[in-house]
Order: C-alpha cells, then sequence, then structure tokens
C-alpha cells in the first residue's frame, strides 16, 4: 500500500525515490522509441547520426535529463519570460503582482494539463516537484520579484517536460500556454494568456468580418449542424437552413469534426471555393461548391414602433465591434428615412458583454453635445486619458431609454453610464455586470499574446462601475409562475464582484445610478430548453426579435409620454406609465399564483405570525428518505402559523451552494393564525450526480419583508449504479498483413461490453475520428448503442478510407470513443495507423478497458478540515497512476513504482467549507482512464458550549 497523506500545506510523502532512475529510463525509452520509428522515411548515410543522438539522449535523461536541458537551455520558458515582462511594464495595479500567488496559479494550471505532475509548496522555500516517477526539489521561497518567479517557473517546466508523457492531447506548447494562463488569471479575472488559436478568433471577434459562407454552426447529437444562416450571405442564397447537417467539408469528412476545426475549414479568404455536403431532413444528400465572401458579424439591429402616433425608434446592440458605430449610424440614417422623424429611442444593450472602448466612446459621442464620456484611470489614480463629447453629428434632442440586464458589461456600461450621467437617457431593466476595468493585447511572439488589465473607467468621469455595476432608474424585475417552477423573488445574477480575483471598486454604494429610483416586477415566459431554442434560432434573422417583449414594450411607452430629451423630466413624468405597468403586472401574478392555487393578496395582519416549518421529499405523490440521480422529485415545504396575526404573500426561499437547489420558491400565500400550507417544487436531480448529502437553508419573508424563521434541509441523494466499458476493435487488413488500400472502403468493428453494475443511457455513442487530416476519409463514424445493460455487449460498425495523392505524414491516428452523456462517462483510446502493413499501434484486435476503482466507505458529511479517501485500483494491465482533485485542484498524484495490475491508495484530502466534490482517476498503461467522483460536504464547526 502506498500512503500518499498529507500534512501541513498539502504535502504528500511518497518514499519513492528507486523509481526515479526506472522513470527516466522509461522516458528515454519513449523518445528513441520515436527516433527510430522515423528512420525508415530518413536517407540511410544520416541514420547513424541519429542513433548517436539516441545513445546521448539516452545517458542524459538517465542522470537527471541536464545534458538535454543544457543543449537548448532556452527552448521552454521564453512565452512566460514575455509574459511576465509585460506584465511588469504594463499591468494596472502594481500591488496586485505578487509573485508567490502568481506561482500558485501556474502550478495549478500545469497540473491540470499534465495528469502525472503534482507539485507540494508545504516547505518554506522548496517547491516537491513530482511528474511521473521522478521528483525534484526546486527553490522557490521567498520570491521577491518577477525575475524569481521567471527562473522558478522555467526550471518546473523544463523538469515537467524532461519527464512527462506528451501526447498529441497535451503537447509541450500546451503546458507553457497553461503556466502562462494561471499566472495572469490569479491577477484579476480578465487577465489571461492567448494561445494561437484563441488569439486567431479573439482577432475576428473584435475585428467583425472575416471571409465566410454566413451561417452559425453547432455540434448538435454528434453531428456538425447548421444553427442559422445569416440574411444575404452565400449560405442563405444557396438555401442552406436551420437544423441541416453539414456531412462534408471539401474532401474530408466532418464526422466527429471538432468545431474549431470546421469553422477554421470553412472559413477562409474572399473569393475562395470550398465544397461541402449537406443533409436537409426528409432530403437527399446535396453537394455544392460555395464562393467565400466577407461576412459582417451584425452587432447592430433596428426597427421602428408605433405608439399614440409616435414613432419610437429601436436598436439593439449585441457588442462593440469595428463596425458598431457606423452600424448604429445606417440604423438612424434607416429610421428617418424618407424625412422621417423619431420621436425616442429604445438603445438596447441587454446581455451586450462589452468589446471595443473606442467604439463604445464612438457610440455615446453620437448623442452627447458636451460632457465627458469616461474617463481612463491607471495605477495610483492617475488619469490615463480623458474622451470628451466631440459635439459634431449629434442626434437631434429627442428622449433616449437604454435596456440593461446582468449581462451588460464593460463597453456597454461605458455608453449606459455616460448617457445617463450626462442626464441624455433614463436607464431601465436591471443592473449591470459591474466590469470597470480596462484590457489590452499585447503579442508575446508565436503566434500568442497576453491579455492584461490597464487601468478602470469611470463614466462620465464620474462614478466607478468596478464590482457594484449600474443600478437601473427603473428596475423591470422578470417573474415566472408555473406548476413545476415559481420564480417571483428578484434573483442574485451572478456578476463580476463573484469571479475570482475580481478588482476592488470604489467602497461608496451612494450617488447617481446606485439604487433604482423605481421598481415594476412584470411576467415573463419560462424560459426552458425549447424558448431558448427558438430564441437562438431568431437571433440571427436581420429583423429583431421583439414581440412580447415587455422591456421593449414598456420603454416604448415611456418613450411615448416622454416631452424632452432629460432624462430627468422623463422620470418626473413616468408616475402614470410605471404606475399603470406596476398594477397591470401585478394583477397577472396573483392570476397566474391563483391559477395554482395561491392566495396572493394582501390582507391586515392584526398580530404577530409565528412559524415552524416542515418539508418532505416526493416521489410518484409518496414521501421517500433520499432521491435518486436523475429522478425528478418533488420537494414538499409547510408552514404553521402558531402566532395571533396572519402572514400575507409569506413564501420561503431555497439558498444553497448546490446549483440545482439554490433559488428554488416555495410560494405559500395567505397564513392564518393555526392555518399550516404547503407548496411542493420540482426539483432535477443530474443523472451524474454522486451519492452525497446537499443542503439548503429555507429562509421565509412575507408582504411585510423577512422574517426570523430559517431551517435547514438535508436532502440525501443515491448514486446511479455505474457503467463501464471494455472493447475490441477489429481491422480486416490488420490480420491480412497488406498495405491499406487508398480509396477503397476499410470495415472497422467494434464490440463494446458494459462491465460496470449499471446500464449505460440512452445516448451513449461510439465514434471514430480522424486524427489524420486530409489522408483520412470518414465514411462511417458514429454509431448510437443506447442502453447496455451490465454484462450485455453490442457491435458497432464504422468505415474508413485512405485517400490517394495526399502526402504521406507520420502520427496518423484513428481515436475511439465511448460516451455515455447520462453518466458523464467517456472512454478514448488513439490508434496509429501503419498503413504499410495494413496495422495498428497498439494492435488491435485484444480486449481494452480501463480500469475499475473501488473505494472504502466515506462519510457525506464532517466538520472536519481533512478527510481520508482509500481504496484499490485493479486492472488486466499494470496500473500507472493515481490521481486526485478536490474542487478542481489537484491534491495527490500516486505513481506506481512496481507497475503491478493492482494498487492500494490512502490520501488525505483537505475539505472548504461546504460542498466538496472528490474525483479520483486511475490510469493503466494503455493510457485507460476511470474516475471515480465522491461528495463529502464539509459543515461549520458548532462551537462549544458557552462560547460563541
Amino acid at each position: 500500500m502506498l500512503d500518499s497523506g498529507l500534512t501541513g500545506s498539502h504535502h504528500i510523502s511518497l518514499k519513492i525515490r528507486a523509481g526515479e532512475c526506472l522513470a527516466r529510463v522509461r522516458a528515454a525509452s519513449e523518445t528513441i522509441q520515436k527516433m527510430i520509428r522515423k528512420l525508415r522515411d530518413i536517407p540511410i548515410f544520416r541514420r547513424a547520426a541519429l542513433v548517436a543522438s539516441a545513445v546521448l539522449i539516452l545517458a542524459a535523461l538517465i542522470n537527471g535529463g541536464t545534458a538535454a536541458q543544457e543543449k537548448d537551455p532556452d527552448q521552454r520558458g521564453r512565452l512566460i519570460e514575455r509574459t511576465l515582462h509585460e506584465t511588469g511594464k504594463n499591468y494596472y495595479d502594481p500591488d496586485r503582482i505578487e509573485p508567490q500567488r502568481m506561482l500558485s496559479g501556474a502550478l495549478d494550471e500545469m497540473q491540470l494539463s499534465v495528469p502525472e505532475m503534482l507539485v507540494d509548496d508545504a516547505k518554506a522555500s522548496k517547491l516537491n516537484v513530482t511528474v511521473g516517477l521522478a521528483s525534484r526539489q526546486i527553490g522557490a521561497k521567498p520570491m521577491a520579484s518577477l525575475g524569481d518567479l521567471s527562473r522558478t517557473l522555467r526550471e518546473v517546466l523544463s523538469f515537467t517536460l524532461a519527464h512527462y508523457r506528451s501526447d498529441d492531447d497535451t503537447p509541450p506548447e500546451e503546458v507553457e500556454y497553461a503556466a502562462a494562463d494561471g499566472m495572469l488569471k490569479s491577477l484579476d479575472p480578465h487577465s489571461g494568456f492567448l494561445p494561437p488559436k484563441v488569439l486567431k478568433e479573439f482577432k475576428i471577434g473584435t475585428k467583425g468580418n472575416f471571409g465566410g459562407l454566413g451561417i452559425v454552426i453547432s455540434i448538435k447529437d454528434g453531428m456538425l449542424t447548421v444553427i442559422a444562416p445569416i440574411e444575404g450571405t452565400p449560405a442563405s442564397a444557396a438555401g442552406i437552413m436551420a437544423g441541416d447537417r453539414i456531412l462534408q467539408i471539401d474532401d474530408e469528412s466532418t464526422i466527429n469534426m471538432s468545431l474549431t476545426d470546421a469553422v477554421n475549414k470553412l472559413r477562409g479568404d474572399v473569393g475562395s471555393k470550398v465544397t461541402i455536403a449537406i443533409e436537409t431532413q426528409g432530403k437527399p444528400i446535396r453537394k455544392m461548391t460555395l464562393a467565400r465572401a466577407l461576412i459582417n458579424i451584425e452587432s447592430v439591429k433596428h426597427a421602428v414602433l408605433a405608439k399614440d402616433g409616435k414613432r419610437i425608434g429601436y436598436i439593439r446592440i449585441k457588442n462593440f465591434q469595428s463596425n458598431t458605430d457606423s452600424d448604429v449610424g445606417k440604423a438612424l440614417a434607416a429610421m428617418r428615412k424618407g424625412g422621417a422623424a423619431v420621436d425616442g429611442l429604445i438603445l438596447d444593450m441587454r446581455n451586450n458583454p462589452g468589446g471595443l472602448l473606442n467604439i463604445a466612446v464612438d457610440v455615446a459621442d453620437r448623442f452627447l453635445g458636451q460632457g465627458v464620456i469616461v474617463t481612463t484611470v491607471g495605477a495610483r489614480g492617475r488619469v490615463m486619458d480623458k474622451d470628451e463629447a466631440k459635439g459634431t453629428g449629434v442626434e437631434p434632442d429627442y428622449p433616449v431609454v437604454i435596456l440593461v440586464n446582468e449581462g451588460s458589461a464593460s463597453a456597454a456600461e461605458i455608453v449606459a453610464g455616460a448617457l445617463a450621467l450626462n442626464d441624455r437617457a433614463v436607464i431601465a431593466g436591471q443592473r449591470t455586470f459591474g466590469k470597470g476595468s480596462v484590457q489590452t493585447v499585447m503579442d508575446v511572439g508565436e503566434g500568442s499574446a497576453v491579455k492584461l488589465t490597464i487601468a478602470q473607467y469611470k463614466p462620465a468621469g464620474r462614478q466607478s462601475i468596478q464590482v457594484r455595476g449600474i443600478a437601473p432608474d427603473i428596475a423591470l424585475i422578470p417573474a415566472t409562475v408555473d406548476a413545476d417552477e415559481v420564480n417571483i423573488v428578484e434573483d442574485k445574477p451572478r456578476t463580476e464582484k463573484d469571479l475570482e480575483h475580481a478588482l476592488a471598486g470604489e467602497a461608496a454604494s451612494e450617488g447617481p445610478l446606485a439604487e433604482p429610483k423605481f421598481r415594476v416586477q412584470y411576467m415573463a415566459p419560462k424560459r426552458d430548453e425549447k424558448w431558448l431554442e427558438e430564441k437562438s434560432k431568431r437571433e440571427y434573422s436581420r429583423e429583431p426579435d421583439i414581440s412580447g417583449d415587455f422591456e421593449v414594450e414598456f420603454a416604448r411607452d415611456l418613450l411615448a409620454k416622454a416631452a424632452g430629451a432629460s432624462a430627468a423630466e422623463m422620470l418626473k413624468k413616468s408616475g402614470p406609465v410605471i404606475k399603470a405597468a406596476q398594477e397591470s403586472q401585478r394583477k397577472a401574478m396573483a392570476d397566474a399564483l391563483t391559477k395554482i392555487g395561491i392566495d396572493w393578496k394582501i390582507s391586515p395582519t392584526n398580530g404577530k405570525p409565528t412559524l415552524k416549518t416542515a418539508h418532505r421529499l416526493l416521489k410518484d405523490g409518496k414521501a421517500v428518505p433520499s432521491a435518486r440521480a436523475g429522478d425528478k422529485v418533488r420537494l414538499e415545504v409547510s408552514a404553521t402559523n402558531a402566532g395571533g396575526g396572519a402572514a400575507s404573500q409569506l413564501i420561503a426561499v431555497a439558498e444553497s451552494e448546490t446549483v440545482y437547489l439554490d433559488g428554488i420558491e416555495f410560494p405559500l400565500g395567505k397564513l392564518r393564525p393555526g392555518e399550516t400550507k404547503g407548496f411542493s417544487a420540482q426539483v432535477e436531480i443530474p443523472e451524474s450526480e454522486p451519492s452525497a448529502e446537499r443542503t439548503l437553508r429555507l429562509k421565509l419573508m412575507d408582504a411585510a419583508g423577512a422574517l426570523p424563521s430559517v431551517a435547514e434541509i438535508s436532502l440525501q441523494i443515491e448514486e446511479l449504479p455505474h457503467p463501464a466499458f471494455s472493447f475490441e476493435m477489429r481491422l480486416p487488413s490488420a490480420a491480412k498483413g497488406r498495405p491499406m488500400p487508398k480509396n477503397a472502403a476499410i470495415p472497422v468493428t467494434v464490440d463494446i461490453t458494459n462491465t460496470g453494475k449499471g446500464a449505460s443511457g440512452d445516448e451513449t455513442i461510439v465514434t471514430l475520428s480522424n486524427e489524420c487530416g486530409e489522408r483520412l476519409f470518414i465514411e462511417k463514424g458514429r454509431s448510437k448503442i443506447g442502453v447496455l445493460p451490465p454484462g450485455a455487449k453490442r457491435r458497432a460498425g464504422f468505415s474508413f478510407h485512405m485517400v490517394d495523392g495526399k502526402q504521406e505524414k507520420e502520427g496518423c491516428a484513428l481515436k475511439l470513443s465511448i460516451a455515455d452523456f447520462k453518466h458523464l462517462n467517456v472512454l478514448s483510446k488513439k490508434f496509429e495507423l501503419m498503413t504499410e502493413s495494413g496495422s495498428t499501434r497498439p494492435q488491435t484486435g485484444r480486449i481494452y478497458g480501463p480500469p475499475t476503482i473501488e473505494t472504502a466507505p466515506l462519510a457525506r458529511s464532517t466538520s472536519a478540515a481533512w478527510t481520508t479517501v482509500s481504496g484499490k485500483v485493479k486492472d488486466s494491465d499494470p496500473v500507472r497512476d493515481i490521481f486526485v482533485y478536490v474542487k478542481n485542484r489537484k491534491v495527490a498524484y500516486v505513481p506506481n513504482a512496481e507497475e503491478s495490475n493492482t494498487m492500494e491508495f490512502s490520501v488525505r484530502v483537505p475539505l472548504e467549507e461546504g460542498p466538496n466534490n472528490i474525483m479520483i482517476g486511475a490510469r493503466d498503461v494503455q493510457d485507460l482512464t476511470a474516475r471515480r467522483i465522491l461528495a463529502v460536504e464539509r459543515r461549520k464547526a458548532t462551537p462549544p458550549a458557552g462560547k460563541k
């Protein structure tokens, strides 16, 4: 048994020094095997030199890897060095540049990307870095400068890359990207590292146009599916419709192609051509060749609304990109076409995440004749820039209402704040996100960049919105009433202040836009999956989707009654519109609640209510002690009034760190003395939920406000028996030992067996993915096997062909995956194709399966700061290692020095207050991974009697 007991600050005692030499030999062996595989493609006169190099590498790696590192010490770590250089020179708040915290952030991200890596930083001046069987102590503390951080990280990176098993999923550069990103994310939530692929998409998003076909695509049911064609593009002209499936792009099948790869293949130079195969339900497959055109990502939509004889303009701004201001200008001109007047304007920036600061300034400038738009404030409060209205090309003096919500951030908050604080617009909706920081992107070479926070901004130069956001003048609060779900208490959305490492804002909570002046609660449709799907389809039409939108209709009514452009005057005259909306929506809510049996009228209390609560868990109408993962149960909460006065509009609201329990509402309505009433809300337990104790606190409130009664409820959840998969894959050509034919179908059969204790879900699929690029074309690569009972076997058939005329490449592989979405269980393995011998590496024709993980019983709740997880891992192949994560942080890594087929483990795991999901992973020498999730709730410790 290997005891990796954690002591101190996550220290792991793994006394396996004898295994380090074995690890180095293995690493050297793998390196040399890769080089030897290349010999067949290298001229004879160069082979001797390659063999000599292999011998030197073997000696260097066995002696600790120092020779290989000294050969090119700058090969890795250059991006880290450049990232730190830009950070030290440009970051907004020098006081937040803490090398020790940045090191921890970098190491956390590296450990997530490299399974066999573990770093223990418990000692005062050393890091204990373990990668596989190799370990090293690296000096790390005290860390006084970014130079110290750079040297330490480069040493950790060099050691890690020398000993970890790189593969296509985690190439060496990805480990360095992870380290750089972890450093920057420890500064604030908006700084980060942009690898080449991410940087490319980032530039397209801010530029606003690219060469392509004009379709929005997604992966749906495993197929590349059109979500919507964009009007006026080659795709819409060719008749491509929402729901169509793209089966092929040029000569490559899209079966199991990643979304990123598909997007990159569809985009290209304007005028270049691409051939796609389209499948429309009920029609034959069509092939079409389309010329790519310049696709403008529309960020602006507009319409004209009529009310009481007035023409109210409507402009929606989705985000701020390079063409947004010019598109706003075009929309304004279109609304005044033919000399028609605009009597008011709705500027809709709900769910606008921001974008380019200079474009936001230009948009605000259209509506301001004078005044400050935004002040940019750098380190130590230094004013870096001040953007003021130019006073040219200003829109006429008509009233403006700006719609915002919790999804309105950054540049959208600049525009809203500038217009409101300069008395040019009334703000309606919900409080904004509160992102008051400014980022810039700086190139660091090798196609990568860093995104750094360089300043904070103040709309109108007066008010910091960092963390607190902008409160609307008129709060519009959505409510939903349904037999299964009631949501009539204003939600607390996740905003900037909830993000880890968020920058602090100004402490003041007073002043303009600090709190709403008026509140209107309105009835909104239930936002289920069907509603969201329909809305996403309409999102890409040119006409804005505003039918039945209460907030737009309210803004329209407000503008129809307004006179003049002053926001203050608008608010003075808004009383009748607000009162009418409040009364009509209050009645609509009461009627909806009456339909589900809730009396929501307010009546005199005539005394003080005293409430006692109770609860039951119901399944199929019967009380049950626990729920099972995947169940749809009802949680019933009842209250008894033991006091002398009645309660009106009584409601209980759940607070929980468990997402599916948080915010559940139990409306009880009027509760007279001596009366008991209850309400049951539907709770859907995720099918992947582990056995757990999930807690929630019930807070009671009535028409008079919050009540002192608070109850805690614990729900027992039992996990579903989990399936486990093994498989046997066969290629006929492998048995015959002949080269794989070109342009001829090669069949593949896969027999899948459920070796677990539970049935797989009905959406279980098997896929064969292309890891070869253009050399290989998958003809059939997806098979839905559905429910597979324990012990049952099912066969899936696939086919592919090698494409003639394509350049030979190394690393041509197929990837087989079995995915059970119900249990979040995925098993994947790559097979390298040896096209000349018609075989694969590793070989097919044998059974592959992941390890099994058995764990000892574990308490579901505790007040202790630690728990011990122990158990056994077994496999038909040698077990390679075990790793343990808590809340996405790695806390243990246990390698198997003996390479035995059975491995016991015992790990002390730190616990945070609240729910802790502990993930145990185990790999075998075939790189097949098994996972097991355990859940432990850490409760607050109860102080001894007489102490607080």
